[in-house]
């Protein structure tokens, strides 16, 4: 048998759709990508309302009063006040009333009918 070879014919009609295939096998798992660039800080947000007050607390015992303190140290001496005015000079009395007795407070000198004991004292005469 001998075969002659003729031209080639022309291309025949398209065919109808195929099926979809089976799904394939799973891929191997990609490289991890690079870090990207930090994005912008985010702006703060708006306060809160103040919160409720709390309850008072009770107030406690009284405790036990404290020792003692030291004693100050004394104070300076105050200044002179205003001289007072002399009384009257009573009556002679009898000899069971022997005469009225004045201290002259801040003189250190007596009277010509008086006696001085001892400086700041004054005694009556009989």
């Amino acid at each position: 048998m001998i075969i002659i070879a003729g031209m080639p014919g022309r291309d025949g009609l398209p065919g109808l759709p195929g099926r979809d295939g089976e799904n394939g096998s799973p891929g191997i798992q990609g490289v991890q990508g690079i870090k990207g660039d930090q994005g912008e800080n985010g702006h703060n947000g708006t306060d809160g309302q103040p919160g409720l007050r709390g309850l008072q607390g009770l107030v406690g015992p009284t405790g036990p009063p404290g020792a003692a303190g030291l004693p100050g140290s004394p104070g300076s001496p105050g200044a002179a006040g205003p001289q007072g005015s002399h009384g009257v000079r009573g009556e002679k009395g009898s000899a069971a009333m022997s005469g009225s007795v004045y201290t002259r407070w801040g003189y250190k000198s007596c009277g010509s009918d008086s006696v001085r004991l001892y400086e700041g004292k004054i005694v009556r005469i009989y």
